[in-house]
């Protein structure tokens, strides 16, 4: 990966982690675990795991809404449940998450 993709994945991930602390209770650490190499046209697919116990992917975007989104969950009962009340984070600084990124170290 060149140092632009790894540039953008970054902004793409933390897109993603706001939007899932935002949007889903209980969510206090992200693992970035994998993320496919990019299809002509396609977005590439992350995979992640969230408070270590549940595993899921998704297409890694620059922005996220949640009225159109998708999140596939693997080896797990466990889901995200949305907050009734969505919180309002504009930067990750603002939540009490943390957070690996793809290729960093635990």
């Amino acid at each position: 990966m060149t140092a632009e993709e790894k540039r953008i994945i970054r902004k793409q991930e933390e897109a993603l982690a706001l939007f899932l602390v935002n949007n889903f209770e209980d969510v206090h650490k992200i693992e970035f675990v994998s993320i496919s190499k990019s299809r002509l046209g396609r977005p590439r697919l992350i995979y992640f795991s969230v408070n270590d116990k549940i595993e899921v992917s998704t297409d890694l975007k620059d922005s996220y809404d949640i009225q159109h989104y998708g999140l596939v969950y693997h080896n797990s009962s466990e889901e995200l449940k949305r907050k009734e009340v969505p919180s309002k984070f504009t930067k990750l600084s603002e939540a009490q998450l943390y957070v690996v990124y793809y290729g960093e170290n635990k």
